[in-house]
């Protein structure tokens, strides 16, 4: 969830200064192509707030939480890989 508002940040930032720039293009390729990026963008925006909306706030907690556990793991498995390399050396 946290990469989604990040993204949706992002996206958010990139379609106000899309909207802005269009205002200054006169006709041609690079409005075309500007226009193109923008409802791209925005679709983009759109899919994003649909699929945050749908997940509510306890999935995201429980989410962050099975982040967390997982980080620990791998923490602890590279911990363990350390110590079996390091006695595969004594013997």
């Amino acid at each position: 969830m946290v990469k989604l508002i990040a993204e949706f940040k992002g996206l958010n930032k990139r379609i106000e200064f899309l909207t802005s720039h269009l205002v200054t293009l006169d006709a041609g390729d690079e409005r075309i192509k500007t226009v193109n990026e923008l409802r791209r963008k925005t679709d983009r925006r759109d899919e994003l707030n649909s699929r945050m909306e749908a997940k509510g706030p306890v999935d995201q907690l429980a989410r962050e939480l099975e982040q967390g556990e997982t980080a620990t793991r791998v923490a602890e498995v590279n911990v363990f890989k350390v110590a079996v390399t390091a006695h595969r050396a004594t013997l």
